[in-house]
């Protein structure tokens, strides 16, 4: 009875042992984890920092573009407006123009008939 005792004992000791061992080994995988934990929210805090940046430079590129295109309209019409008064005295002169050649050939007309 007491060699079974003692080989319960023994056999209780070796697992213990193993069990020992194996909190050991967890314990050493929890530290990894934690540290892992760690450098996940430095990573996490890196990419909300980046996502930020980001944001801003997208805010200030649509802010670019929407000026760009204010004044581009503004351009547009600028270019319309030269445009019209450019037109607008080039039909004036070839209008003075043939009003003076019709009087002309008017005059020459009633020159002829005469």
């Amino acid at each position: 009875m007491e060699k079974q005792i003692l080989d319960i004992l023994l056999s209780m000791q070796k697992d213990l042992s193993g069990v020992k061992e194996d909190v050991s080994t967890l314990k050493a995988d929890m530290t990894n984890v934690k540290e892992d934990i760690s450098a996940l929210k430095g990573n996490v805090t890196n990419l909300q920092n980046s996502v930020e940046v980001v944001q801003a430079d997208i805010k200030e590129v649509k802010a670019t573009v929407d000026r760009i295109e204010a004044a581009q309209t503004e351009d547009v019409i600028g270019i319309l407006k030269l445009s019209k008064k450019k037109t607008d005295f080039e039909v004036d002169y070839l209008n003075n123009r043939l009003t003076e050649m019709d009087k002309r050939i008017y005059v020459l007309e009633k020159t002829v008939q005469n």
